[in-house]
């Protein structure tokens, strides 16, 4: 009876004992929560300062790829196209410089040679009268160009005189709006001198002091033309 008594009780244990989980049963479970696990890390945001490092980087792609390329283009030779325009342009600036020199030389007119044996002609006309002691041409700075008074050496410190009594009334005129000096005459003891404009040249009578300088004056309208078309 007392065996079948404890069979019994071991029965009634085993009934009460739960059935054992099969393994696999166990492993599933355990995928199941690394899972969950996984899908519980991605829902959590990423922390600021590792997205900041990522948009620095985004930011620095474009300007490091700039950079590379401006290397490669430094690295890159000049095509010779180029290289031999910019040679031909140097060898090409001394003959501008030289063409322009020639150009500027083209314009400068050459100094014309003043035939003043041709004066000859109308100053003896204005010579042969006896009064008359010499005459003289001489430009408006004061220079000698002509001189037909023989046996006189200061002619050249004559012309000076005359040609800062000329620049003083000329200014004089000017400020006065009086139009320009025409003529003028300076009485000395022993001797007058006129004196008339032609063209850009003075031409100056020396003559006796009774001599009028009206006469003088009329005797020299006769040829002034004469000497302003061959002086200028």
């Amino acid at each position: 009876m007392k065996e079948v008594e404890v069979e019994k009780k071991v029965e009634e244990v085993k009934e009460k004992v739960p059935e054992p989980v099969p393994a696999a049963e166990e492993k599933v479970k355990e995928v199941e929560v690394e899972k969950k696990v996984e899908e519980v890390k991605e829902k959590v945001p990423e922390p600021v300062p590792a997205a900041e490092e990522k948009v620095i980087e985004e930011v620095k792609k474009p300007v490091e790829v700039e950079k590379e390329v401006e290397e490669v283009k430094e690295k890159v030779p000049e095509p010779v196209p180029a290289a031999e325009e910019k040679v031909i342009e140097e060898v090409k600036k001394p003959v501008k410089v030289e063409k322009k020199i020639e150009e500027v030389k083209e314009k400068v007119a050459e100094p014309t040679t003043i035939p003043l044996a041709s004066l000859d002609k109308p100053v003896k006309r204005l010579l042969r009268n006896k009064t008359v002691k010499g005459v003289f041409i001489c430009s408006k700075d004061g220079l000698l160009i002509q001189n037909y008074f023989e046996g006189r050496t200061d002619i050249e410190e004559i012309c000076a005189m005359i040609a800062a009594i000329y620049t003083e009334a000329e200014e004089s005129f000017k400020f006065l709006k009086e139009g320009s000096v025409e003529k003028f005459i300076i009485e000395k003891e022993d001797e007058t001198i006129s004196v008339i404009t032609a063209g850009e040249s003075l031409l100056t009578v020396v003559t006796q002091p009774e001599t009028k300088p009206g006469l003088v004056f009329v005797y020299s309208r006769k040829i002034i033309n004469e000497i302003r078309e061959i002086l200028g």
